[in-house]
Protein backbone atom coordinates (compact mmCIF):
# COMPACT_ATOMS: atom_id res chain seq x y z
CA UNK A 1 0.00 0.00 0.00
CA UNK A 2 2.82 2.42 0.83
CA UNK A 3 4.67 1.65 -2.38
CA UNK A 4 1.55 2.09 -4.51
CA UNK A 5 0.18 5.17 -2.76
CA UNK A 6 -2.95 3.51 -1.34
CA UNK A 7 -3.90 5.29 1.87
CA UNK A 8 -6.85 3.11 2.91
CA UNK A 9 -8.29 -0.18 1.68
CA UNK A 10 -11.50 -2.08 2.39
CA UNK A 11 -10.31 -5.64 2.78
CA UNK A 12 -11.30 -9.25 3.36
CA UNK A 13 -9.15 -12.33 3.87
CA UNK A 14 -8.88 -14.98 1.16
CA UNK A 15 -8.24 -17.45 3.99
CA UNK A 16 -12.03 -17.41 4.40
CA UNK A 17 -12.31 -19.40 1.17
CA UNK A 18 -9.40 -21.74 1.87
CA UNK A 19 -8.87 -22.36 5.60
CA UNK A 20 -12.40 -21.37 6.61
CA UNK A 21 -14.84 -18.51 7.11
CA UNK A 22 -14.20 -18.17 10.85
CA UNK A 23 -10.43 -18.25 10.49
CA UNK A 24 -10.37 -15.71 7.68
CA UNK A 25 -12.64 -13.26 9.48
CA UNK A 26 -10.56 -13.47 12.65
CA UNK A 27 -7.43 -12.89 10.60
CA UNK A 28 -8.97 -9.85 8.89
CA UNK A 29 -10.30 -8.36 12.12
CA UNK A 30 -6.87 -8.61 13.73
CA UNK A 31 -5.26 -6.90 10.73
CA UNK A 32 -7.82 -4.07 10.68
CA UNK A 33 -7.50 -3.52 14.42
CA UNK A 34 -3.71 -3.44 14.12
CA UNK A 35 -3.85 -0.86 11.29
CA UNK A 36 -7.17 0.96 11.83
CA UNK A 37 -6.11 3.98 9.77
CA UNK A 38 -5.15 1.84 6.77
CA UNK A 39 -7.51 -1.16 6.66
CA UNK A 40 -11.27 -1.53 6.94
CA UNK A 41 -12.74 -4.99 7.51
CA UNK A 42 -15.27 -6.63 5.21
CA UNK A 43 -16.93 -9.65 6.85
CA UNK A 44 -16.68 -12.69 4.59
CA UNK A 45 -20.02 -14.52 4.62
CA UNK A 46 -20.64 -17.90 3.03
CA UNK A 47 -24.44 -18.34 3.06
CA UNK A 48 -24.23 -22.12 2.82
CA UNK A 49 -22.29 -22.27 6.10
CA UNK A 50 -24.97 -22.73 8.82
CA UNK A 51 -22.84 -20.79 11.29
CA UNK A 52 -22.43 -17.68 9.14
CA UNK A 53 -24.60 -15.38 11.26
CA UNK A 54 -23.03 -16.44 14.55
CA UNK A 55 -19.63 -15.93 12.96
CA UNK A 56 -20.45 -12.52 11.46
CA UNK A 57 -22.24 -10.85 14.38
CA UNK A 58 -19.19 -10.25 16.64
CA UNK A 59 -17.40 -8.42 13.82
CA UNK A 60 -20.25 -5.95 13.46
CA UNK A 61 -19.59 -5.01 17.06
CA UNK A 62 -15.86 -4.80 16.32
CA UNK A 63 -16.39 -2.16 13.66
CA UNK A 64 -16.57 -4.05 10.38
CA UNK A 65 -17.53 -1.75 7.50
CA UNK A 66 -19.25 -4.16 5.12
CA UNK A 67 -19.92 -7.70 3.95
CA UNK A 68 -17.97 -9.65 1.31
CA UNK A 69 -19.59 -12.36 -0.82
CA UNK A 70 -17.70 -14.62 -3.20
CA UNK A 71 -20.13 -17.11 -4.74
CA UNK A 72 -17.50 -18.49 -7.11
CA UNK A 73 -14.92 -19.40 -4.45
CA UNK A 74 -17.62 -20.63 -2.05
CA UNK A 75 -19.30 -22.55 -4.90
CA UNK A 76 -22.91 -21.42 -4.65
CA UNK A 77 -25.24 -19.96 -7.25
CA UNK A 78 -26.61 -16.49 -6.69
CA UNK A 79 -30.33 -16.73 -5.95
CA UNK A 80 -32.84 -14.86 -3.83
CA UNK A 81 -33.56 -17.70 -1.43
CA UNK A 82 -29.90 -18.26 -0.53
CA UNK A 83 -28.91 -14.62 -0.13
CA UNK A 84 -32.03 -12.90 1.24
CA UNK A 85 -31.03 -13.69 4.86
CA UNK A 86 -27.60 -12.14 4.26
CA UNK A 87 -29.15 -9.02 2.75
CA UNK A 88 -31.57 -8.83 5.70
CA UNK A 89 -28.56 -9.05 8.06
CA UNK A 90 -26.87 -6.26 6.11
CA UNK A 91 -29.99 -4.10 6.32
CA UNK A 92 -30.34 -4.69 10.06
CA UNK A 93 -26.72 -3.73 10.69
CA UNK A 94 -26.51 -1.01 8.03
CA UNK A 95 -23.66 -2.69 6.16
CA UNK A 96 -23.01 -2.42 2.42
CA UNK A 97 -22.39 -5.66 0.51
CA UNK A 98 -19.62 -6.23 -2.02
CA UNK A 99 -19.62 -9.31 -4.22
CA UNK A 100 -17.57 -11.03 -6.87
CA UNK A 101 -19.64 -10.87 -10.06
CA UNK A 102 -19.00 -12.51 -13.41
CA UNK A 103 -20.71 -14.76 -15.93
CA UNK A 104 -23.08 -17.67 -15.37
CA UNK A 105 -24.38 -18.45 -11.89
CA UNK A 106 -22.50 -15.49 -10.41
CA UNK A 107 -23.70 -12.85 -12.86
CA UNK A 108 -24.83 -9.33 -12.00
CA UNK A 109 -28.36 -9.89 -13.31
CA UNK A 110 -29.00 -12.57 -10.70
CA UNK A 111 -29.01 -9.87 -7.99
CA UNK A 112 -31.98 -8.09 -9.54
CA UNK A 113 -34.65 -9.32 -7.08
CA UNK A 114 -32.33 -8.75 -4.12
CA UNK A 115 -31.50 -5.21 -5.24
CA UNK A 116 -35.24 -4.57 -5.58
CA UNK A 117 -36.34 -5.95 -2.21
CA UNK A 118 -33.35 -4.58 -0.29
CA UNK A 119 -33.17 -1.22 -1.99
CA UNK A 120 -31.62 0.37 1.10
CA UNK A 121 -28.61 -1.99 1.06
CA UNK A 122 -25.74 -0.72 -1.11
CA UNK A 123 -24.43 -3.47 -3.38
CA UNK A 124 -21.06 -3.20 -5.14
CA UNK A 125 -20.56 -5.57 -8.07
CA UNK A 126 -16.85 -6.24 -8.27
CA UNK A 127 -15.14 -6.26 -11.70
CA UNK A 128 -18.14 -4.65 -13.48
CA UNK A 129 -19.36 -8.28 -13.82
CA UNK A 130 -16.06 -9.74 -15.04
CA UNK A 131 -15.99 -10.76 -18.69
CA UNK A 132 -19.42 -9.21 -19.36
CA UNK A 133 -19.21 -5.61 -18.11
CA UNK A 134 -22.38 -4.35 -19.79
CA UNK A 135 -24.78 -6.24 -17.43
CA UNK A 136 -22.92 -4.78 -14.45
CA UNK A 137 -23.14 -1.28 -15.89
CA UNK A 138 -26.85 -1.68 -16.63
CA UNK A 139 -27.52 -2.90 -13.06
CA UNK A 140 -25.71 0.15 -11.67
CA UNK A 141 -27.66 2.42 -14.00
CA UNK A 142 -31.05 0.89 -13.14
CA UNK A 143 -30.77 0.51 -9.37
CA UNK A 144 -29.89 3.47 -7.13
CA UNK A 145 -28.29 1.12 -4.58
CA UNK A 146 -26.07 -0.81 -7.03
CA UNK A 147 -22.48 0.14 -7.89
CA UNK A 148 -19.56 -1.36 -9.82
CA UNK A 149 -15.80 -1.40 -9.22
CA UNK A 150 -12.90 -1.08 -11.65
CA UNK A 151 -10.74 -4.10 -10.77
CA UNK A 152 -10.02 -6.38 -13.79
CA UNK A 153 -11.99 -3.93 -15.94
CA UNK A 154 -10.70 -2.80 -19.34
CA UNK A 155 -10.43 0.91 -19.96
CA UNK A 156 -13.23 0.76 -22.54
CA UNK A 157 -15.69 -0.63 -19.99
CA UNK A 158 -14.85 2.15 -17.52
CA UNK A 159 -15.50 4.69 -20.28
CA UNK A 160 -18.89 3.16 -21.06
CA UNK A 161 -19.71 2.97 -17.34
CA UNK A 162 -18.93 6.64 -16.84
CA UNK A 163 -21.05 7.64 -19.84
CA UNK A 164 -23.98 5.37 -18.96
CA UNK A 165 -24.17 5.06 -15.17
CA UNK A 166 -22.11 8.11 -14.23
CA UNK A 167 -19.10 8.67 -11.94
CA UNK A 168 -21.19 8.42 -8.77
CA UNK A 169 -21.77 4.69 -9.43
CA UNK A 170 -18.15 3.54 -9.91
CA UNK A 171 -15.57 2.67 -7.24
CA UNK A 172 -11.85 2.22 -7.77
CA UNK A 173 -10.89 -1.39 -7.00
CA UNK A 174 -7.42 -2.67 -6.16
CA UNK A 175 -8.02 -6.40 -5.47
CA UNK A 176 -4.90 -8.49 -4.83
CA UNK A 177 -2.09 -6.62 -6.63
CA UNK A 178 -0.56 -9.75 -8.13
CA UNK A 179 -3.81 -10.38 -9.99
CA UNK A 180 -4.32 -6.80 -11.15
CA UNK A 181 -1.28 -6.46 -13.42
CA UNK A 182 0.28 -4.20 -10.79
CA UNK A 183 4.00 -4.97 -10.61
CA UNK A 184 3.97 -6.78 -13.95
CA UNK A 185 5.60 -5.71 -17.18
CA UNK A 186 3.77 -3.11 -19.17
CA UNK A 187 2.93 -4.63 -22.54
CA UNK A 188 5.38 -3.71 -25.26
CA UNK A 189 8.29 -2.91 -22.94
CA UNK A 190 11.43 -4.78 -21.95
CA UNK A 191 10.27 -5.05 -18.35
CA UNK A 192 10.37 -1.41 -17.35
CA UNK A 193 8.35 0.43 -16.38
CA UNK A 194 6.16 -1.84 -14.28
CA UNK A 195 2.42 -1.20 -14.15
CA UNK A 196 1.29 0.48 -10.93
CA UNK A 197 -1.95 1.62 -9.30
CA UNK A 198 -0.96 5.08 -10.43
CA UNK A 199 -1.31 3.87 -14.02
CA UNK A 200 -4.80 2.60 -13.17
CA UNK A 201 -5.84 5.89 -11.59
CA UNK A 202 -4.44 7.75 -14.61
CA UNK A 203 -6.85 5.76 -16.78
CA UNK A 204 -9.69 6.93 -14.54
CA UNK A 205 -8.46 10.52 -14.55
CA UNK A 206 -8.18 10.62 -18.34
CA UNK A 207 -11.69 9.23 -18.77
CA UNK A 208 -13.44 11.42 -16.19
CA UNK A 209 -14.80 14.73 -17.38
CA UNK A 210 -13.68 16.70 -14.30
CA UNK A 211 -11.37 16.34 -11.29
CA UNK A 212 -14.50 16.13 -9.12
CA UNK A 213 -15.68 13.09 -11.09
CA UNK A 214 -12.24 11.51 -10.73
CA UNK A 215 -12.30 12.04 -6.97
CA UNK A 216 -15.70 10.35 -6.73
CA UNK A 217 -14.38 7.24 -8.44
CA UNK A 218 -11.02 7.08 -6.68
CA UNK A 219 -12.27 7.63 -3.13
CA UNK A 220 -15.40 9.74 -2.74
CA UNK A 221 -17.98 7.07 -3.54
CA UNK A 222 -16.36 4.54 -1.21
CA UNK A 223 -16.19 7.13 1.57
CA UNK A 224 -19.91 7.88 1.17
CA UNK A 225 -21.12 4.29 0.83
CA UNK A 226 -19.02 2.87 3.68
CA UNK A 227 -19.15 5.88 5.99
CA UNK A 228 -15.42 6.53 5.95
CA UNK A 229 -13.76 9.56 7.49
CA UNK A 230 -10.40 9.76 5.73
Amino acid sequence: MDREGVLFALTSSASSATVGQGYGNAEMANAAETFPDRLGMLIWINPIDPSWQDDATPYVERGALGIKLHPKLNTYAVDHESLAPVFAFARENRLPIVTHAETGEFSAERYRSLATEFDDVPLVLYHFNAGRPIPGILMAKEFPNVYVDTCFVPREAIEIGLDSAGPSKILFGTDAPIFFDVGRQVAGTLGTPMRTYHDCTCDVEELCATPADRDLVVHGNAARIFGLSL
